[in-house]
């Protein structure tokens, strides 16, 4: 997997990339100010073959409606090419704003990075 790790003042981010799968760790608060840089990091790659997106949000502190609509539109783009959106399962205080804005009802959600990484390479080699 190729491995790109960017600190944003307030937010850490971990791109990991292999074949279709993109998986994205974030760690800390996760507001509108961070998502552009974070839309430049990840445009082209999903643009081009991601077919599973992977967020690991279990470390994450704060999700602004801005993150919502972020995993809300690549899940949109992902599900346009058979694809799905990941979530790894996030604090209770994050887990509160998606129920909310019914972001679940667009992603799928695991316990455990692991769980999630399994489900996205058995799903790989179907």
């Amino acid at each position: 997997m190729k491995a790109l790790a960017k600190k944003i003042p307030g937010l850490e981010v971990e791109l990991l990339h292999e074949g279709r799968a993109l998986v994205i760790t974030l760690v800390g608060r996760m507001d509108p100010s961070y998502f552009n840089n974070l839309n430049e990091l990840l445009h082209d790659t999903v643009k081009s073959d991601c077919r599973y997106f992977v967020g690991d949000l279990s470390q994450g502190t704060h999700l602004s409606s801005t993150g919502v609509g972020f995993f809300g539109y690549y899940s949109r783009q992902i599900k346009e090419r058979g694809g799905e959106v990941i979530v790894v399962k996030p604090p209770q205080r994050i887990t509160r704003v998606i129920e909310l804005t019914r972001l679940g009802e667009l992603v799928k959600f695991f316990d455990t990075r692991e769980e999630a990484l399994a489900y996205v390479e058995k799903a790989l080699r179907a």
